[in-house]
Parts: C-alpha cells; structure tokens; sequence
C-alpha cells in the first residue's frame, strides 16, 4: 500500500482528515503525520519497505466513535498498529477541548 492509499482509507473514517495539521478544527478530525519511510535493500532492488505513521483523532465528543472506526478501518487492511494513547488537549486561542487519540501505524 502506497501513500496516497492508505489517505484514500484515512478519509473512510472521516473526511476532515489532515497532514501534519489541521487548516480548521471541526468536531473530530484526524491528524496524520509520516514519521518514517524505511526500505531495506538487496542488489538495489527494494526487498521490503515500510512508513511508520503517526495518526491523531481529536475529538470534542464525549463518546467518539472514530476510535472504533480507525481501529476497523487498521484491522480490515492489516495495517499493523499500536494501541491508542489518550491525552486532554485546550486549544488555548478558542478555548475548546478536546480529547486526542494516538497511535503509530506500520503500513508496507
């Protein structure tokens, strides 16, 4: 799975999903965030690759279900990843909170 296809899956799990940061702060909205890019190599040829990707959700709902639907979403491509930090975050210019979900997925 490339780059650009694992967004495509991304953005099954809500469509304000961001590189790096977000441009406006709806309810939720997923932040990704590539981390790393390895390939190990035999003759010059690739032999396997992987990204390592950091992928946030924040969320001002009490009970989101876009943990459940990334994790899902992870399982039905098998895309390997670890089990979800949670943090409170106050966006001090708008004074809204959130809470943030986080997690590092492997995709190769």
């Amino acid at each position: 799975m490339n780059l650009s296809e694992f967004v495509d899956r991304l953005l099954t799990v809500s469509e304000h999903t961001y590189q790096d940061e977000a441009n406006q702060e709806p309810e939720e909205y997923i932040v990704w965030t590539l981390v790393s890019d390895k390939s190990m190599r035999a003759d010059g040829t690739a032999t396997e690759s992987a990204m390592r990707i950091n992928v946030r959700i924040f969320t001002a709902k009490a009970f989101s279900s876009l943990p459940a639907k990334l994790k899902a979403m992870f399982n039905d491509n098998d895309i390997a990843y670890e089990d979800m930090q949670y943090q409170f975050y106050k966006n001090e210019k708008t004074g809204v909170s959130y809470g943030i979900y986080s997690t590092f997925c492997e995709v190769e």
